[in-house]
């Protein structure tokens, strides 16, 4: 499932950057969203016997057709011991596709020309301005480093999880503290090994856009 979720945001960049417009599926059945209705109960009951089957504790989900939200369901608990019920208002995780929308967000900037992805990441987050870096000659971590997993951070798979609940502050202490490093920024690209990186430069990427967002608001448009 993870390979083939790697393949379609990996095409999906692709022809973002190809400057190729997205063609969103056609469907010419007329009735569509009837049929769909009238298996409405058969779907809310696959959803809650795949959640007994998979001991999940609650979701929640919908149905969208043609941009228009046509049906939510909710199964279970929030929380068990309190037996708080999911609602469509519940927060749930969205773990790594998080990492998509921080992605969206960092480009979008560099289109609006308010930043540059060839950028040193220090110029957003001074705080990675005294990193040592693992070797003399070792470049000054990008943007685009810690976009594409290349800023030679060691593997740490159950980083992120360990950090859900550290305020931007305590980011910035730990990175203060010296990030270890396992290669060189500039030999870290390898793509085997990249997904395996990503949680500690998806975490400063998403304070990089906020902090930028922010000062594009109060200073306006400019190059970064």
């Amino acid at each position: 499932m993870r390979f083939f979720l790697s393949i379609i945001i990996a095409l999906f960049f692709f022809f973002a950057a190809s400057g190729q417009s997205f063609q969103p599926a056609g469907f010419n059945d007329p009735d569509r969203l009837e049929r769909i209705k009238a298996i409405l109960p058969e779907i809310k009951i696959s959803y809650r016997e795949w959640a007994e089957k998979n001991h999940i504790p609650g979701l929640s989900y919908g149905i969208v057709v043609d941009g228009k939200l046509v049906f939510t369901g909710n199964e279970g608990f929030t929380d068990i011991e309190k037996k708080t019920p999911v609602t469509t208002s519940s927060i749930f995780r969205i773990a790594s596709m998080s990492k998509s929308f921080t992605a969206m967000a960092i480009l979008k900037l560099r289109d609006e020309g308010k930043l540059k992805l060839d950028d040193p990441a220090y110029l957003y987050l001074p705080e990675m301005k005294k990193l040592k870096l693992p070797t003399a000659d070792s470049p000054a971590i990008t943007i685009r480093h810690l976009m594409t997993h290349g800023a030679g951070f060691p593997e740490d798979n159950p980083w992120g999880d360990r950090q859900l609940a550290d305020s931007d502050r305590e980011l910035l202490d730990l990175i203060k503290g010296q990030i270890s490093f396992s290669t060189s920024p500039e030999l870290s690209t390898s793509t085997a090994t990249s997904a395996s990186r990503c949680s500690a430069g998806s975490s400063r990427l998403s304070r990089k856009s906020r902090i930028r967002s922010t000062s594009a608001k109060i200073s306006g448009n400019r190059s970064g």
